[in-house]
Parts: C-alpha cells; sequence; structure tokens
C-alpha cells in the first residue's frame, strides 16, 4: 500500500500525500509555477495572483485607485472611465485591451502596449496547443488537458483548443490608448487598471488571475 511521503501513513493508490499533510504547507508540482509551495492544496503563487489589486472605486464624484488616493482629472486613467461595455474596435497596433470571444462568450481579456502583435502571438501558442494536443491524442483519444506533462505554451492555450478551433474564435479591441504616450509607467499601470475592469465586466473563463501589469505584452 502507498504511504504519505511527509507523514508515512496509509493511502489511496494515486496519491502522494494524505488530506491532512495535503492540507498543510508543503512542496508539490504547479502546472503553472513549476514546482513550489502550496497551502491547503492551492498553489501559494496561484492563489497571490488571483486577488484583484488594481480595483478602482467610486465615492460621489471621485474616482479612486487601489491605494486610496484620487485619480486626477488630468490623468491617462481618468480618460478611461467610467468602463462600460462599449462596440467593438478593430485591431490595431496601439496600445488597449483586447477581447477573445467565441460568440457571445467572453474566453479572454487582456492588456498590450501593441494589440496587434500581442494577438499575433496568442494565435501562433493556439495553434501550438492544438497542434501538440492532437498530436497527443493520436496515440490517448480520452486525454485530458490536465494530464498533460510538459506544455509547450501556456495552459490556458491548450484549455482553449481543447474546446474550440481558431476560426471560432473573435479577436477583438475593447479600448485603446494614443500610441505615444509620455509616460510609459503611467501607460502600464492604467492598461493594468482597464484590464481588471474588463475583466469584471465580462468575465472570462480562461483568465488564470486577476490584472498585473506587463512587461512588453
Amino acid at each position: 500500500m502507498p504511504k504519505c511521503r511527509k507523514c508515512k501513513r496509509i493511502i489511496q493508490d494515486g496519491y502522494t500525500l494524505c488530506y491532512e499533510c495535503f492540507q498543510e504547507k508543503h512542496l508539490d508540482y504547479c502546472k503553472v509555477h513549476g514546482r513550489t509551495t502550496f497551502n491547503h492544496g492551492q498553489c501559494v503563487k496561484c492563489t497571490r495572483l488571483k486577488q484583484p489589486l488594481y480595483k478602482i472605486t467610486k465615492k460621489g464624484k471621485n474616482y479612486y485607485d487601489k491605494d486610496g488616493k484620487i485619480i486626477p482629472k488630468d490623468s491617462l486613467l481618468y480618460q478611461c472611465l467610467p468602463f462600460k461595455k462599449k462596440p467593438f474596435l478593430r485591431l490595431s497596433s496601439a496600445p488597449g485591451i483586447y477581447g477573445v470571444f467565441c460568440k457571445d462568450q467572453c474566453l479572454y481579456i487582456g492588456q498590450s502596449v501593441d494589440v496587434s502583435n500581442r494577438v499575433k502571438q496568442h494565435k501562433e501558442n493556439f495553434k501550438t496547443a492544438q497542434y501538440h494536443l492532437n498530436g497527443l491524442r493520436i496515440r490517448r483519444k480520452s486525454l485530458k488537458v490536465k494530464d498533460i506533462k510538459n506544455y509547450k505554451v501556456e495552459i490556458k492555450y491548450y484549455k482553449m483548443a481543447d474546446k474550440y478551433t481558431l476560426s471560432e474564435l473573435k479577436f477583438v479591441r475593447i479600448m485603446s490608448f494614443p500610441k505615444k504616450t509620455p509616460h510609459d509607467k503611467e501607460l502600464k499601470e492604467a492598461l493594468t487598471y482597464c484590464e481588471q475592469a474588463y475583466m469584471d465586466l465580462y468575465k472570462p473563463i480562461f483568465n488564470l488571475f486577476s490584472a498585473r501589469p506587463s512587461g512588453g505584452k
């Protein structure tokens, strides 16, 4: 009979830890972060990234950022308020927020300093995941995404490829900023607030984490 790798209690086949040890802090393998710390059965890093930070609140006529400071009316972010659903725009290379949809279902919301280029990357990653998934299923038709040991791209692409074809996906620009922005830091922060706001509005099913500032995506 197998034994818990931590306390050596006898456990069921297919498990490496008993229930008690599984709930405590321990090292395990996360599909996103690799070998890392788990607590209560959840990857600590994933749990932290799922917590929305870039939330805007409104009190009276003023809008407040995540630190409780009033958003200046002359700021880039203030020009985006209030957040609401609007007609979609054509893709462009300008900075902005984009979405991936299948009919009326929102699959993913993202931000980029170059929306067209980022969408191109998404399509390539989707094709990579779809090709890899189809290849694995030649030998094992019932293979599930969670059972794949080595992902070639992020797991979200495999989850999309498991349910949709590329021709079913619609890539749209939700909002954009001017190409030339005087302060890059201000732009990245505004993009992150907007990304979180539109995630809250459209409720995408493949966004694994809440909005965070990105490097150059």
